[in-house]
């Protein structure tokens, strides 16, 4: 329950920015901007960069988790945070869960598992949703879902937790998730765990003179990656350090002020009539709060939080992360070791810039054992603020204005709703917002990318002034002439009025010089209709000038006299008159934050690249779409209390508006604020590429009394972001390809859930909403995908087209089951069909959530759309083992008798989940001899059963355990060609294979003996592939810059 605050009769409201905000309660930037990484559409769409540069990556088994630093701006604002990497990056590493917690922590609720119900469709005076307003008076009520992000392994989900404990993931998948103990295990479609338990902390509070807001609990807002499980019982662990600190992230202030017609009770007097029944009477009183800045607010953030501090298995490899402190914030990530063992396999050091007001930014990061350096260049990182600056546009970024409030004006001088108060000039500045934004990238092969911006703009309409045309007509008398006249006939093309403007002048050049006679020069103007009627008459004295207005009239011309009297006199005018009538237009308005205006990629030896991009439609009018204002400008009531306690008068309310600063609306949409709905990406005389997307904008909520800003949206623009028209273009503009994209959702799929944003106007008894202003919004939880794809290619202006339609048709899972595409002219019909573990009623891989793989897969060839088709594969995965969850058997059809056929059988598995022996069709088994701890292949040995080759492999497998350096491994080498030579292994054929575990295969023996050496450099790249006696079969170069 949020709670403005309650007033009594003559009180004033607080003018205090931390009661004027939403209740949303962030987590840390940094886990946010790990999480919303893949939950929120960037790059074309939203014109920002997108840049992703791989560090390494830890394997176990068929798990894999990638490293990486992303960077994807619009701009770098004034309070963002330097984080673990430098300002505009993310470290993208194991995974993380984060929440914004709304209104207050789910787990908090006290009043039971009672849902929001449908306020709009049941109507206020249904008994359900009274009984629900009655308990959002008591603030132990939690009346909105918190929303959860969640970020692993290159996954990205979305969901809240129901009242009753459900998971609605607001984008549906296979994924499982489930609460255990104080964190999450999310299982995926292929049945691997990751355990999400290490937990971060954080309690938000705001603070400023006379004013404190925030409890004293610290909230759980992150869940960090733990453990990673697979079928095949290879784990990988994650360890955190924690990091503890107290930052003020973001201030604010709340600007406070009525409108006219408000009053309030004055004070209490004796009853007028003499009413004993009520003694006290009071007024009313006109009432007036003048615009009044309140107090600067600080939103503080008190956080227990971890960072990554090593993964590792259970083979004795591990990656290893060093950090370097920073004060109020996380620290920063300065070295990456990756280890097998006791081999350093790779090393990566990060260095940064430090300004002197403490803002970073990443320079370099650099391999050391091979010298692969990328290197980072920014606009004028030096002159970039310090982080809460005022210094700033509405949108956060910096303006250079030394400005002492946060509050905006927002009205324009002729806004006829202004209000008069000392607001901050927080104009866009083009140059200076920018400032801190990455410039340029310097690759490991020499070659860079430099990247140029501009803002973000918008076309705002404008009325265009009438265009307008004249006359002049001018003369003058010398020293020797009285009088003299100029005429000109005029003819209007519309009906206008005409404006002249005439004067008369002493001119004092030529003959006329010094002379004295000053007071009798004259200007008369005349002015005849066609018919010769006089329209204008006027005579000006000397020295003077005046205006003079009459009507003008299409085609109908008009002779215009002018004459000056006397000596030196100098007569003119000056008439004009409109040519066409009001027209509106447009004008271009910036709006902070920027966009790719062009990038240029140079490389040694060759000419640069250069692309530009337009984001216009068609017309050429601005494809910008801009979801929501930055700023807060609420309008509020304030219940009065009866007069002195008497229940005589009436409670009356009156209104006031709020102008709040903040950024918390970050942590509310789930679509970017500005984005676009065309973009032309231009090659640089190779042609064009037309990219056009999805522009839909969250539905706001249902309205109760005053809106509530800052309140989340419906999640209904499920489709924002996604790319519905991709058209290629060549040199001279003909086209070449287009792609469309056709998304749909599963309309029998949505699940909805309410959530309801309330503040209280003053404090009433009872069930009923008056003194309540409230949003309800919902949660909505559905699958979409695509559904169609077309593709056609223009060959020499004749179009062949693919087209790709994508079926879903199992209720029970989220898996395709089947795509038929259809080629044009030749009509061809190609349908691939596919069935899992639902489909084939497999339980026990529904249990393990193996739901994912496909068991079944089927090929048919048709000649047309009513031909039954012609099955030309179909292959089976039979996974019918009780001992295990791994794959039992292969089998496919044979296309001429169409009967299924085994073509293989998985006979047996270690307790890794290693694949041991293995049959083919023909009845040979094969035996596959695991080593280094059970995580590679030693021995592949075709034509002899496990039973007996394990027999003969203890000895391999122990000196395979035992491999560390180039001694070790002539050792495992001479125990596999032992092995290779024993007599029961003489009808065999066997393969052998040794490596550098986390780097790679260092030799291969065939069944013929001839051994091929893999050989790697110092930064573990393979450099070359040898026979046994020294000579080069293949050799790589790597052209890296030193």
């Amino acid at each position: 329950m949020t709670s403005s605050f309650s007033a009594q009769s003559g009180s004033t409201p607080s003018n205090d920015a931390g009661g004027n905000l939403p209740a949303i309660l962030p987590p840390t930037p940094e886990s946010f901007k790990f999480a919303t990484y893949g939950n929120l559409p960037t790059g074309l769409f939203t014109g920002s960069t997108n840049i992703d540069i791989p560090i390494t990556s830890f394997s176990s088994g068929n798990i894999n988790l990638p490293l990486s630093l992303n960077y994807s701006s619009n701009g770098i604002k004034v309070d963002d945070t330097n984080g673990s990497v430098g300002l505009g990056w993310r470290f993208i590493n194991a995974g993380v869960i984060t929440r914004v917690i709304r209104d207050m922590p789910d787990e908090l609720n006290t009043q039971g598992n009672i849902p929001t119900p449908d306020i709009v469709a049941l109507g206020m005076n249904d008994p359900s949703v009274t009984n629900y307003f009655a308990l959002c008076k008591d603030d132990g009520f939690d009346s909105e879902s918190d929303l959860y992000m969640a970020n692993f392994d290159g996954r990205s989900l979305k969901f809240i937790i129901e009242r009753d404990g459900t998971f609605r993931q607001l984008e549906k998948s296979g994924c499982k998730i489930q609460r255990v103990g104080g964190g999450f295990v999310i299982k995926t479609e292929d049945g691997t765990e990751y355990t999400f338990n290490t937990t971060e902390k954080v309690r938000n509070f705001m603070t400023n003179t006379g004013q404190h807001h925030g409890g004293a609990l610290l909230n759980t807002t992150s869940w960090y990656l733990s453990k990673v499980k697979s079928l095949q019982n290879k784990e990988i662990n994650i360890q955190y350090n924690e990091v503890n600190f107290t930052a003020v992230i973001g201030k604010s202030q709340s600007m406070m002020f009525t409108r006219g017609g408000q009053y309030k009770y004055g004070p209490p007097t004796s009853s007028p009539s003499g009413n004993v029944a009520c003694p006290s009477y009071c007024e009313l009183q006109i009432y007036t709060l003048p615009p009044s800045i309140g107090l600067v607010a600080d939103s503080n953030q008190t956080v227990i939080g971890k960072q990554i501090k090593k993964i590792y298995d259970e083979d004795g490899n591990y990656i290893f992360f060093e950090y370097q402190q920073q004060n109020d914030d996380f620290y920063l990530l300065k070295n990456i070791k990756k280890n097998s063992a006791a081999h350093l396999i790779e090393n990566f050091d990060l260095d940064y810039d430090i300004t002197s007001n403490n803002r970073v930014f990443l320079k370099y990061i650099t391999e050391t054992k091979s010298g692969r350096k990328h290197s980072f260049e920014y606009f004028n990182k030096e002159e970039f603020p310090n982080i809460l600056s005022f210094s700033r546009d509405m949108w956060g970024y910096f303006n250079g204005i030394n400005n002492s409030t946060l509050i905006p004006q927002i009205y324009e001088p002729n806004d006829p709703q202004k209000v008069n108060y000392n607001g901050a000039n927080q104009s866009v500045n083009a140059l200076q917002g920018k400032y801190g934004l990455l410039r340029k990238i310097t690759y490991p092969t020499g070659g860079s990318t430099t990247i140029n911006y501009e803002n973000h703009k918008l076309q705002t309409p404008m009325t265009i002034p009438a265009p307008t045309s004249g006359a002049s007509l001018e003369t003058l008398n010398d020293r020797h002439t009285v009088s003299s006249t100029t005429s000109k006939t005029i003819t209007l093309p519309i009906d206008s009025p005409i404006k002249i403007n005439t004067g008369n002048a002493v001119y004092g050049d030529g003959n006329c010089l010094n002379s004295n006679l000053i007071d009798k020069q004259k200007t008369t103007i005349q002015i005849l209709s066609s018919n010769g009627n006089v329209l204008l008459n006027e005579t000006i004295a000397s020295n003077s000038g005046e205006i003079f207005t009459i009507n003008g009239y299409k085609d109908q011309p008009i002779t215009v006299n002018l004459t000056a009297r006397f000596f030196c006199s100098f007569a003119s005018a000056t008439l004009t008159y409109f040519t066409g009538g009001l027209t509106q237009g447009y004008q271009d308005k910036l709006l902070g934050g920027y966009r790719v205006a062009s990038t240029v990629d140079e490389s040694e030896g060759n000419p640069l690249v250069t692309k530009s991009y337009d984001y216009t439609k068609s017309d050429g009018s601005y494809s910008t779409i801009q979801a929501y204002d930055p700023y807060f400008l609420d309008s509020k009531q304030e219940g009065v209390s009866d007069c002195a306690g008497s229940n005589c008068l009436p409670r009356i309310t009156y209104s006031y508006s709020t102008l709040t600063s903040t950024n918390v609306n970050q942590y509310n949409s789930s679509n970017s604020n500005i984005f676009y709905s065309r973009v032309i990406e231009n090659l640089g005389g190779r042609g064009k590429i037309i990219h056009e997307f999805d522009t839909s904008v969250d539905e706001s909520g249902s309205i109760h009394g005053d809106l509530i800003s800052g309140v989340p949206n419906s999640n209904t623009a499920w489709q924002s972001g996604r790319e519905l028209l991709i058209t290629y273009l060549d040199s001279i503009g003909n086209t070449i390809k287009k792609t469309e994209n056709l998304y749909a959702e599963d309309n029998t799929g949505i699940d909805k859930s309410y959530s309801l944003a309330t503040r209280k106007k003053y404090e009433l008894m009872g069930g009923s909403a008056e003194n309540l202003d409230f949003v309800l919004y919902k949660n909505i939880s559905r699958f979409s995908y695509l559904k169609n794809k077309k593709s056609t290619y223009y060959l020499n202006g004749v179009p062949l087209k693919t087209e790709t339609e994508y079926f879903y048709d199992n209720p029970l899972h989220y898996q395709i089951t089947k795509t038929v595409t259809t080629t044009e002219p030749d009509l061809n019909i190609v349908e691939n069909k596919f069935q899992y573990a639902h489909e084939k009623a497999n339980t026990k891989l529904i249990n393990a959530n193996i739901v994912g793989i496909p068991l079944e897969t089927t090929v048919l060839k048709k000649q047309n759309s009513t031909d039954v088709g012609k099955v030309i594969s179909r292959q089976e995965t039979k996974y019918d083992d009780p001992t295990n969850l791994f794959p039992s058997s292969v089998l496919s059809q044979n296309l001429q008798t169409n009967v299924m056929s085994t073509e293989l059988t998985y006979d047996q598995y270690d307790s890794k989940g290693n694949i041991v022996q293995y049959t083919t069709k023909d009845g040979v088994p094969t035996t596959i001899i695991w080593g280094y701890n059970s995580t590679q292949p030693i021995a592949k040995v075709t034509g002899l059963s496990y039973s007996v080759a394990s027999t003969l492999a203890s000895e391999i497998i122990t000196s395979s355990d035992a491999d560390i350096n180039s001694g070790t491994e002539q050792t495992l080498i001479d125990k596999l060609d032992a092995f290779r030579k024993s007599t029961a292994l003489q009808n065999a054929q066997i393969t052998t294979y040794t490596y550098d575990p986390l780097i790679g295969v260092t030799s291969i023996t065939p069944p013929s003996g001839i051994r091929e050496i893999y050989k790697y450099d110092s930064a573990n790249r393979l450099e070359s592939i040898k026979d046994v006696n020294g000579k080069i079969i293949k050799e790589f170069q790597y052209n890296y810059k030193h």
